[in-house]
């Protein structure tokens, strides 16, 4: 999935950045400059909850340094001034790229009618949702404390939640696990549409419940290990269950929903048309899924088709 590596990249970013926050070696600037680039124009969604993380380390580094090097506030900025730009080149250069690529498939997009329909300020609406959306008590318990919550880590999230109450005590780790869970929180917030409508954007969020969770267990394993191996396995078992009932039928992706007609449809073009034919195909709403197992380029027409486009 395009989530996966994207969210691979936006980690290495993390990571780097973190090293040069650390070290200052040029190295790591340059690495994190290229990874959050690259992050950022392979799938933009998944960039800010790993940009999130590193703003967290970098008020936590720069508050240590006003702590233990006693001066003023000028003396404080003459010391750090040159170093925040640098870390904030990390951002900015990727954003810059990506705001390059965005006009330039825009006005590819725009040569034709259909194309016109996808460019980023056509998507605005369906990218970033309303405000109503984000201010509904309906849909946090319903997507954000719901579904998002239950794909990712099944009926375990209860498990989690009582181990963290029970055994996160430090001010250290108990900020550990309030950023990880404000990252996962900031991904639907900033694009509340997209989450709600496409299960596999939580690819790129969910992680950060699960490094919440991570801490929380480790928090329970030095304080009672064979409880927290219980309560571990516990969870385990109900992400298992949660996978084998949601997500293990698209394993199978012949047996499931519009597939059933999709992959023979697509396997028939493949066995009897010519590799370097085009495909056009009609009542499937923009998916490419007859193309993929047709192994054949072309266009999905939209819903609504006007006789114009047509």
């Amino acid at each position: 999935m395009i989530e996966s590596m994207a969210l691979a990249l936006a980690l290495a970013w993390l990571l780097t950045y973190y090293l040069f926050l650390k070290t200052r070696r040029a190295r790591y600037l340059l690495l994190a400059t290229i990874s959050g680039s690259m992050a950022a124009l392979g799938k933009i969604t998944t960039f800010p909850p790993t940009v999130f993380v590193g703003l967290v380390l970098t008020l936590i580094h720069f508050w240590r340094d006003w702590i233990e090097n006693v001066g003023t506030l000028l003396d404080f900025f003459k010391r750090n001034i040159f170093f925040a730009c640098l870390l904030l080149s990390t951002v900015v250069v990727p954003i810059a790229a990506l705001e390059l690529w965005l006009h330039f498939s825009d006005l590819a997009k725009s040569q034709n009618s259909m194309g016109a329909a996808i460019t980023s300020e056509a998507l605005k609406t369906f990218n970033f949702g309303t405000l109503e959306q984000r201010l509904s008590e309906e849909n946090w318990k319903k997507y954000v404390f719901g579904r998002y919550l239950n794909h990712i880590l099944g009926g375990g999230w209860i498990i989690i939640l009582l181990v963290a109450s029970a055994f996160v005590r430090s001010c250290r780790l108990s900020w550990g696990v309030f950023t990880c869970f404000a990252a996962y929180v900031l991904a639907p917030l900033l694009f509340w549409r997209l989450h709600e409508v496409h299960y596999y954007y939580q690819y790129a969020n969910g992680i950060f419940l699960i490094f919440a969770s991570a801490i929380a267990f480790y928090a329970a394993f030095e304080k009672q290990a064979f409880l927290a191996t219980i309560c571990l396995l516990a969870t385990l078992s109900t992400m298992s269950a949660t996978f084998s009932s949601e997500f293990e039928p698209y394993m199978q992706p012949s047996k499931s929903g519009t597939a059933k007609r999709t992959i023979p449809a697509g396997r028939w073009i493949q066995a009897n048309t010519s590799p370097d034919s085009a495909l056009y195909v009609f009542g499937n709403d923009w998916s490419s899924h007859v193309h993929l197992y047709a192994r054949r380029k072309g266009i999905a027409a939209m819903r609504g088709l006007s006789y114009e486009q047509l």
